[in-house]
């Protein structure tokens, strides 16, 4: 039955591609290099960082902000009473790895379950970008990756990690307005996001006065441009991602493209679309950073955003890609009774100059030889971190983009 799966994958491939647009857009040939942000919002290839900024969730300037909370209480500067003797401790760890080798760069990205970040958190993102180069990193090593964990969940780490920052990020109020405990905390998280210059006294008082934050939350669509039904739909079941510095949250889109966090937040929050289905499978595609594909929307609004993915966009095809894997998987699979691909299937998406074509060697199921793949992609000179992809090994190779939401979703990988 694998055999069978494998085969009809190929096919299904062989067919889309071959009946693709040879179109090539020499626009985004030039793999690094940095593009300007045009008017519909797209973010440009490489994600710049600025300035490092003090983070409001350490436990240090908890603290601070908690004391000068009490301070302002007995001087009656507070518009509501607060909590006297509320306990500031480390509930989570600001922490970062850096992979030794293949087995745990693999063990991080695809089974350690860790919502995983490829730049700091703690640094100012001037320019919103598709991937993140550290300076401090050589093309041969690996990436550092950071992530913001629980105290409790930190035990289960068995890898070597280092600690960043130790902080204290308080619990969501259950409703704006409700107990002193409650209320305390909003206060408390003003405050220390004030005192350590992330949020302007505009923005602090209208948190004060409101009493509380807000879930982001919107649709992500793409366009569907087939000739007779050109229309955007929903991205399905895909992760979205927001963070305020080191606080984060993430949430999975519904099959019309709408998603909603569970945590709120007092200030605008940073977005970006991961390409990690909640079904299991990932579309990998930048490919500086091999892990699933990272599209950033920048900082918005903390009550939601809505993104609607056009053509032009890089991340169309990621987008397309996962409907149509999603779509066949449980929609076709089930229909047709025939069994459905593994779960985590890694579907890599990666430009490159020449035809459009496509493969599904399911390296990433079966053994199979690095220097068997290696000659593989050699075929459509795909060379660029090369010891990585021969490592990590994917399951099915979509070289280019398509043009074509219909002919992709046609054929639906059967």
């Amino acid at each position: 039955m694998q055999k069978n799966i494998i085969l009809i994958i190929t096919a299904c491939l062989t067919m889309c591609f071959s009946s693709c647009r040879k179109d090539i857009d020499k626009s985004s040939e030039q793999p690094g290099s940095i593009k300007s942000i045009p008017e519909y919002g797209e973010p440009a290839e490489q994600m710049i960082l600025g300035r490092k900024l003090q983070n409001a969730y350490s436990v240090t300037y908890m603290q601070a902000a908690y004391d000068t909370l009490c301070i302002k209480s007995r001087l009656n500067q507070l518009p509501y009473p607060i909590n006297i003797g509320l306990q500031i401790r480390t509930t989570h760890l600001y922490i970062r790895f850096l992979p030794q080798n293949i087995s745990e760069y693999d063990y991080l990205i695809d089974q350690s379950g860790l919502e995983l970040f490829a730049y700091p958190l703690d640094y100012e993102i001037v320019q919103p970008g598709l991937y993140y180069i550290d300076p401090s990193i050589t093309p041969e090593e690996m990436t550092w990756l950071y992530t913001v964990i629980s105290v409790k969940d930190a035990g289960n780490i068995t890898l070597p990690y280092e600690i960043l920052d130790y902080c204290f990020i308080p619990d969501d109020p259950s409703s704006p307005g409700g107990t002193i405990e409650e209320e305390t905390l909003i206060l408390l998280e003003l405050e220390a996001l004030r005192i350590t210059g992330n949020i302007t006294e505009e923005e602090y008082n209208e948190g004060v006065g409101t009493r509380g934050g807000a879930k982001p939350q919107g649709y992500i669509r793409v366009r569907n441009n087939s000739p007779n039904n050109n229309v955007l739909e929903g991205v399905k079941k895909v992760k979205v991602r927001v963070h305020n510095i080191v606080k984060w949250d993430a949430a999975y889109t519904d099959e019309i493209g709408y998603y909603k966090m569970s945590k709120k937040y007092l200030t605008n929050v940073h977005y970006a679309v991961i390409y990690e289905n909640a079904t299991g499978f990932k579309v990998w595609g930048n490919f500086a950073f091999l892990a699933p594909a990272h599209y950033d929307l920048g900082i918005n609004s903390k009550s939601g955003y809505s993104r609607n993915i056009e053509t032009n966009s890089d991340a169309w095809l990621w987008s397309t890609v996962n409907n149509a894997a999603y779509i066949y998987r449980e929609k076709m699979c089930p229909n047709l009774n025939v069994t459905k691909p593994a779960s985590n299937l890694r579907l890599w998406t990666v430009r490159m100059g020449g035809n459009w074509t496509g493969c599904a060697p399911m390296a990433h199921r079966f053994s199979l030889a690095s220097a068997t793949l290696a000659n593989f992609l050699g075929v459509f000179s795909v060379t660029s971190k090369l010891f990585y992809i021969t490592s990590v090994m994917p399951d099915v190779f979509i070289i280019k983009k398509l043009y074509r939401y219909q002919r992709l979703l046609c054929h639906r990988f059967s």
